[in-house]
C-alpha cells in the first residue's frame, strides 16, 4: 500500500524550498502560486521540493482525505537533483518518485529534458 494517490500528478519543484517549511507553510506556497503548479486546488497532488544544499527532499501529498508531509533526509550524501532555477515544474512517475528516494536522483532522461 503507498500513501501516494492514485494517478494524481507528481511535480517536482525546480526551486529550493527552505527545508523549515511544514504544512501550513507548503500549502501557503501551493495556495500562493509560488510553486508555478497547474492546479485547481481539490485535485489530488503530490509536491516534491529540496532544500538549497540537497540534503532534504519534502513531499506534500494532498488527496481526498486530507494532507500529509513527508520527509527524506540523506546522511552524509546529497540527493543528485540538479535544481533548474527558472524553469517550470517536472511532472514525474510514480515509479521514478520512488528511484529518487530510493538512490537520491531521478533517470537521467528527466535530467536532459530539463536542459
Amino acid at each position: 500500500m503507498s500513501i501516494l494517490p492514485e494517478n494524481a500528478p507528481i511535480c517536482v519543484i525546480n526551486e529550493p524550498v527552505s527545508g523549515r517549511k511544514g504544512i501550513p507553510g507548503l500549502m501557503a506556497m501551493l495556495y500562493g502560486g509560488e510553486f508555478d503548479v497547474n492546479w485547481d486546488q481539490f485535485s489530488p497532488i503530490t509536491i516534491v521540493t529540496f532544500n538549497a544544499s540537497l540534503t532534504l527532499c519534502k513531499l506534500l501529498i494532498i488527496d481526498v482525505f486530507g494532507v500529509s508531509c513527508m520527509t527524506r533526509k540523506l546522511t552524509g550524501a546529497k540527493f543528485r537533483n540538479t535544481l533548474k532555477r527558472g524553469l517550470l515544474p517536472l511532472y514525474i512517475r510514480r515509479s521514478d518518485l520512488e528511484h529518487l528516494l530510493a538512490t537520491g536522483t531521478i533517470y537521467e532522461s528527466y535530467e536532459q529534458l530539463q536542459l
